[in-house]
């Protein structure tokens, strides 16, 4: 799911911003840009996320400010006396004409060089993870509202499911005795232009249509896929963990239901029902690979 949060937090002399985004991603994905001399850290921000966010791609910006997060300046005085000094020399052998500028003698690696903020990392943490919490915070409220949105149009589609199965379930039997009955109309058919050479008596021809309609049966398949539906509501219903990868396995199974339903039949009706109940089941199935 997809989200913003940002938190604030500041200690002993650095105040931390931090952000994190959000966007869907089956499993979870944690980027994290902090500054060189905190990296340390690293490992300690996406073991924090992890303990809040299960599913996604998170990406997370920390930013340090203050006193205590400002890096160390230490400038060579003998180096600068010497490229001074070096430097008018040429200007009047050359007789160049110009002031050195601070700016320039900055720009020089030679002269001027910086360091890590005296603070170690792991002193700095405290504040970094309380900023990091904040966000987090955010991002979870921003995440649940979407996840409130989408758990509602799966339940609609599930509504909609619902829907197609009482019709095949209705037809089914309907179904499954015209099949028989154009099959016994045919065998006839055929039995009557080849005569006995055919070898099958009727209740040969009997025993035959009717394991067909048995092969034809859907009761099963519905049965199952009703308590499918039922548990997906339960999800929804009893919340928990890891709802994403449950709904996954309850879609799989979905699918696998209404896929056999529709090898079954051969009837107009049902096939068009069950082209109408996989559509929904995939689409919820897109939407299950973003719930955590």
């Amino acid at each position: 799911m997809t989200g913003f949060g940002r938190g604030e937090a500041s200690q002993n002399d650095v105040a931390a911003t931090v952000e994190a985004r959000s966007v869907n991603q089956r499993f979870l994905k944690v980027s994290v840009r902090m500054p060189s001399w905190v990296a340390s850290l690293e490992p300690l921000v996406r073991e924090t996320v992890g303990k809040s966010v299960r599913r996604g791609q998170v990406d997370v910006a920390v930013e340090l400010a203050g006193a205590g997060a400002r890096p160390r300046i230490s400038i060579d005085v003998d180096a600068v006396a010497n490229y001074l000094e070096e430097w008018r020399r040429v200007q009047h052998e050359l007789n160049i004409h110009g002031d050195l500028t601070v700016e320039v003698l900055a720009a020089s690696a030679d002269l001027v060089t910086t360091s890590a903020p005296a603070q170690p990392p792991e002193e700095v943490w405290p504040v970094i993870e309380d900023a990091l919490g904040g966000a987090l915070s955010a991002l979870a409220v921003v995440r649940s509202a979407e996840g409130d949105a989408t758990a509602r149009d799966i339940l609609d589609r599930v509504e909609a499911i619902e829907a197609g199965v009482a019709v095949i379930e209705e037809r089914a039997p309907a179904a499954v005795t015209e099949h028989v009955e154009r099959l016994s109309s045919r065998v006839k058919d055929l039995l009557d232009g080849a005569g006995s050479a055919g070898g099958l008596s009727e209740e040969d021809v009997a025993r035959e249509v009717a394991l067909l309609a048995q092969k034809s049966d859907v009761a099963e398949e519905i049965t199952r896929l009703r308590s499918h539906i039922e548990q997906t509501r339960e999800l929804f219903s009893n919340g928990g963990s890891e709802v994403g990868r449950r709904l996954e396995f309850l879609v799989q199974e979905m699918v696998r239901e209404i896929n056999t339903i529709g090898s079954k039949s051969a009837d107009v009706e049902i096939s068009r029902r069950v082209v109408e109940v996989k559509a929904e089941i995939e689409r919820i199935r897109e939407q299950a690979r973003n719930i955590e």
